[in-house]
């Protein structure tokens, strides 16, 4: 690797952290790196991701707010057993052929049970052509953990 060129491998996966380079050691050839969680800047814009991340108070705070369309990505019968008030049902596998049911004029909020599938949500609405996306990381678990209502 030359220095000054930083190639970041990312790994996707429910149950691992993206990793994010933060420096690069001239002549040395290590890299550091933090967990998002590690990172004090929330909401976090990726440039490499087409939606940024919110914590599930943020997602709390744009909803009170309003303009917002909110919207559980999990399966059909995980919604059934509790969701977050006011979301609407688009399995993240749907969202393709359900983009007009998607608010182009409002943000979008997308949240599942730990975030995976509303990032996977949010980048299949990207390829749609939205812009104003937002992935709750740590999803429906954060949510209840915060405390905040469930509905069924």
């Amino acid at each position: 690797m030359t220095p000054g060129r930083v190639r970041v491998w990312r790994r996707r996966s429910p149950c691992l952290s993206c990793l994010r380079v933060v420096s690069w050691v001239d002549g040395a050839n290590r890299l550091s790196f933090t967990r998002p969680e590690e990172d004090a800047a929330v909401p976090t814009k990726n440039p490499s991701e087409p939606f940024t991340r919110i914590t599930v108070q943020e997602a709390k705070q744009m909803i009170e707010k309003g303009g917002v369309q909110f919207v559980d990505t999990r399966n059909p019968d995980e919604h059934a057993a509790g969701h977050a008030p006011g979301t609407v049902l688009i399995p993240h596998m749907s969202v393709m052929n359900r983009l007009s049911e998607l608010e182009r004029d409002k943000d979008v909020v997308m949240i599942c049970k730990s975030g995976a599938r509303s990032a996977l949500a949010c980048e299949f609405a990207a390829a749609g052509g939205l812009t104003r996306l937002y992935n709750v990381e740590g999803g429906h678990e954060a949510w209840e953990a915060a405390g905040y209502p469930m509905e069924k």
